[in-house]
């Protein structure tokens, strides 16, 4: 009686379907424009279909050792669908006006995640514990990327990294002061905490780059870029945050509500090169460190809320970063496309 099973199975069907046209104008001096007089130049009509299927589903057993305690397993095969880049731009080769589309579709990708853990509530629901370990295995893993590429715009894209697996651990807690053994005044305190420890990497993720031969720049080479062993993007080692609330009850008046929050974020990277670009592999030398990431930082917010005593209306105030800290949420490598770093 103290286990309870759960599951469930799900079939996923999508189709995906787009006509495109591209018309470009061509201003670069070229064999059959000298002068670079602008002409338009209209594309060749594209259009493509995909349909994807697959089967999902879960299972989780959950033992509980009380009524306020328990512990959970769960497996997950989880599904995304796949993705049409319809705005990829064949690289022009100079000398050439004519810009081709080349659509590509990054197939969807399957997860199969494993997790336990434990959670609880004691001493009257006063102090409530959660933690979790977790471990996800992709395949076909859809990474978010700008391409920058020679001889076409920055492009943004989404493209597949064969294998690639994440694990790591969660914990949180809420405590409020203990009735008869804290004193009176504390009794409006409510401290909570939340510590996430993650761990990722791309086991197997090699992507295609364009770049002007050396020494002959009339010609294009496809170069072979190998993210194999690094971090995923947008995935910090640590992340640890922690909130303060105190309840002022005025009575009559209603209560007041003041509360801190704080959030520290360990070093974060952007894209598939751990922060440091594509350029490194042409040769031409490495982005300086955290070019394309964020360097661990944290943030302090206030808020302060008051609530009428029928407690149907509530107004609060806030402030977001109070120290002015800076930071970057995201950078793009443009190096090769447009000579710069987009921030």
């Amino acid at each position: 009686e103290d286990f309870t099973l759960e599951g469930g199975v799900r079939f996923n069907w999508e189709r995906k379907s787009f006509e495109l046209d591209v018309d470009t104008t061509a201003f670069l001096p070229s064999p059959t424009n000298p002068d670079g007089i602008p002409f338009f130049n209209p594309g060749s009509p594209t259009a493509d279909e995909k349909t994807w299927t697959a089967p999902t589903g879960g299972l989780s057993l959950t033992y509980r050792f009380t009524e306020d305690v328990s512990a959970y397993w769960k497996y997950t095969r989880g599904w995304k669908t796949g993705h049409w880049n319809a705005n990829v731009i064949e690289p022009a080769v100079p000398g050439f006006e004519t810009l081709r589309a080349k659509p590509s579709a990054a197939e969807p990708e399957t997860i199969d995640a494993f997790e336990t853990g434990l959670r609880g509530t004691w001493l009257d629901g006063r102090l409530a514990l959660g933690s979790s370990l977790f471990y996800y295995q992709y395949q076909n893993y859809q990474v978010f990327v700008v391409e920058n590429q020679l001889g076409s715009p920055p492009q943004v894209q989404v493209i597949n990294a064969n294998n690639a697996r994440v694990w790591g651990a969660e914990a949180d807690f809420r405590a409020e002061p203990l009735s008869g053994w804290a004193p009176e005044f504390l009794e409006g305190l409510v401290l909570s905490g939340r510590f996430g420890w993650l761990e990722s990497e791309f086991l197997d993720f090699t992507d295609t780059i364009f770049n002007q031969v050396p020494g002959n720049p009339a010609f294009i080479e496809a170069l072979i870029v190998d993210y194999s062993g690094n971090r995923l993007p947008n995935t910090p080692r640590f992340k640890i945050s922690a909130t303060v609330e105190y309840t002022f009850d005025l009575g009559r008046f209603g209560t007041l509500i003041p509360r801190y929050d704080f959030t520290w974020t360990d070093d974060i990277f952007f894209d598939p090169s751990e922060g440091v670009g594509s350029n490194q592999f042409f040769g031409q030398g490495a982005l300086p460190e955290y070019s394309l990431g964020q360097p661990a930082y944290g943030l302090h917010d206030a808020r302060l809320t008051y609530r009428p005593p029928m407690g149907s209306v509530e107004i609060s105030g806030w402030v977001r970063n109070i120290t002015n800290e800076v930071y970057k949420s995201y950078t793009a490598d443009v190096t090769v496309a447009a000579i710069s770093i987009l921030n």
